[in-house]
């Protein structure tokens, strides 16, 4: 199974891969996370809202995410649970002005403000800290 254009569509590429088309159950409906930044980089002491997660109680210990930079740009990221605080891996990314930021970690708090989940950043952590 082909789309018009050559490019495999998801039913083409699970086929391929196993062989058949397996139909997986889902418990419950999961949506994306975005992380709405106002700059087009973090840095501690960075804030900003959360979309795609109505209260921060509901969140998986692991959930891949996305951060939208205010410049347009967009990385994908993993939010963790490291025992009472969360982190956040971003992956590397150009800003829309063409600089290169390497992939980082960030500890941040999450909170539920005026019916609005946000954000905020509260240090830069090492890649030897992510355990």
């Amino acid at each position: 199974m082909r789309q018009d254009r050559g490019t495999p569509n998801f039913a083409s590429i699970m086929q391929a891969r196993s062989g058949r088309l397996e139909v997986l159950p889902f418990t419950r409906r999961i949506r994306s996370m975005i992380l709405h930044a106002t700059h087009s980089h973090l840095y501690p002491g960075h804030r900003g809202t959360v979309s795609g997660l109505e209260r921060p109680e509901d969140l998986p210990s692991d959930h891949e995410c996305l951060v939208e930079f205010s410049d347009g740009v967009a990385a994908s990221a993993r939010l963790s649970q490291r025992g009472d605080h969360w982190q956040l891996h971003t992956n590397a990314y150009r800003t829309a002005a063409g600089n290169d930021i390497t992939e980082k970690y960030w500890q941040l708090l999450l909170q539920q403000e005026d019916g609005q989940t946000r954000f905020r950043i509260t240090g830069k952590l090492q890649a030897s800290d992510d355990a």
